[in-house]
């Protein structure tokens, strides 16, 4: 208020004129352009009482005559039977409407507020010439999901590359109106759309509980078999012509596939492991509007795997000049004695061993200019809350979130690395409690 009147004060001080027109005329031109909009603010009488024929016929559960009521332009968008299912879902999770307000107007769309016991529901509507319900769309308030019983189903998706096909699995919620979908890229090796790789005794359905609880919060969830593995067996050509550029084209197929579907809002990109470096690449490459690192490095292959070697006491002297420099340089390592560096560097892997080393974590997320979100777990026996230091001050503004108990695949854990490892093959754990709501607020912030 205060700067329309000051506003005013201003014309009326200095007595000005609009292209020689007098402040009266100006004031009645401002008035007439402001007119239609103040029209459409108010609520139609005809739309009023259509809408009060919608909330009668829902608390009688007359879904046929709601359908009655929607112009054949609607019909087409929306089946019967389509219909009645998600009204059904509303009313047996909600009961009664107990009230309808009329709330807004924008862009040709009218705003209601129905009010139910545990919570409020929008209403999108607008009509045709002949009072059919041309628009209508019901709309719950993400934060608010949990109190509707979802219908969660799955369908599987499948995206075409030049080997052919990577199968995934798409789990989303039944609703009105847009949602956000989660895309996970996987961890490094035979890792199924699960969370399991058989061929290491890995059995952890991590995976599957990510999507199965991210989508009872009315977030759609996606993930996949990765070439070479489970139903996408078929796409793995040969360990040669495989690089980490391979991974990173598959997970950008998908996100513009996905990203086409009209059911979602938004993207936001899920990396474990691996899959975290895969995402911030495939990130800068796509439309995706937040990213999340699930247990993430926070330094290239070359320097993790140092570490790592040494945890084992294999001595790593001269790895750098002998063969990380080498294989970075396009050299093939052949001289190596030691068992499990000839099988860690055996020459078929080196490719993608050195499409691998070519990407800093530290530099690829300071190249997305998102949401970034920063999960580890303390207890992961292969990423430290060391790697998140070094992301969070690639990127300061991100979001972190350290679990005290949970390990590489998400689980609580034990301090004993013994029984740490166990949580592997034990599907009947389950994940952090934490994870998946502190997700969910990210997502929704």
């Amino acid at each position: 208020m205060r700067q329309i009147i000051d506003f005013k004060q201003g014309f009326r001080n200095q007595s000005l004129k609009l292209s020689g027109l007098s402040m009266r005329n100006y004031t009645l031109l401002f008035f007439l352009f402001l007119c239609p909009l103040a029209l459409h603010a108010q609520e139609p009488q005809n739309l009023k009482q259509a809408v009060g024929r919608f909330e009668r016929f829902f608390n009688e559960e007359r879904y046929d005559s709601i359908y009655s009521m929607f112009s054949a332009k609607a019909r087409k968008r929306e089946t019967f039977p389509k219909m009645k299912e998600k009204m059904e879902r509303v009313y047996g999770s909600l009961g009664k409407m107990s009230a309808v307000t009329f709330d807004s107007y924008k862009d040709s769309i009218y705003n209601y507020k129905l009010t139910f016991k545990k919570m409020d529901i929008s209403l999108k509507v607008n009509l045709t010439s002949d009072n059919r319900i041309d628009y209508f769309r019901l709309v719950v308030d993400t934060a608010d999901m949990g109190k509707l019983k979802l219908d969660i189903k799955d369908e599987t998706v499948v995206l075409q590359v030049k080997s052919g096909k990577i199968y995934g699995t798409l789990t989303a919620p039944v609703l009105y109106g847009k949602i956000p979908l989660v895309i996970l890229i996987p961890d490094s090796g035979p890792v199924n759309r699960d969370g399991n790789a058989k061929i290491v005794n890995m059995n952890t359905n991590a995976y599957k509980m990510l999507a199965e609880q991210m989508s009872t919060t009315g977030i759609a969830f996606f993930r996949y078999d990765k070439r070479g593995v489970g139903e996408s067996a078929a796409s793995y050509t040969d360990e040669k012509s495989t690089t980490l550029d391979t991974y990173i084209d598959d997970a950008v197929g998908f996100i513009n596939q996905l990203g086409k579907d009209k059911r979602f809002s938004e993207i936001i990109i899920l990396g474990h492991g691996e899959g975290a470096l895969v995402g911030m690449v495939a990130a800068q490459k796509t439309k995706v509007k937040k990213y999340i690192s699930l247990e993430g490095a926070g330094y290239s292959i070359d320097k993790i795997l140092k570490v790592q070697l040494a945890a084992e006491k294999i001595d790593t002297t001269n790895m750098d000049k002998n063969i990380f420099d080498s294989i970075r340089n396009g050299y093939t390592v052949t001289n190596l004695y030691n068992p499990m560096l000839k099988t860690l560097f055996r020459p078929s892997f080196q490719p993608f061993m050195r499409s691998w080393i070519m990407y800093d974590p530290t530099v690829e997320i300071k190249k997305l200019k998102i949401p970034v979100l920063l999960l580890q777990g303390e207890r992961d026996l292969s990423i430290t809350t060391y790697d998140v230091k070094k992301l969070k001050e690639a990127v300061p503004t991100a979001a972190v979130m350290i679990y005290k108990n949970m390990n590489h695949v998400l689980k609580d854990a034990s301090p004993v690395i013994e029984k740490n490892k166990a949580s592997y093959s034990d599907p009947g754990i389950p994940l952090n409690e934490g994870l998946v709501p502190y997700i969910y607020k990210f997502i929704n912030e």
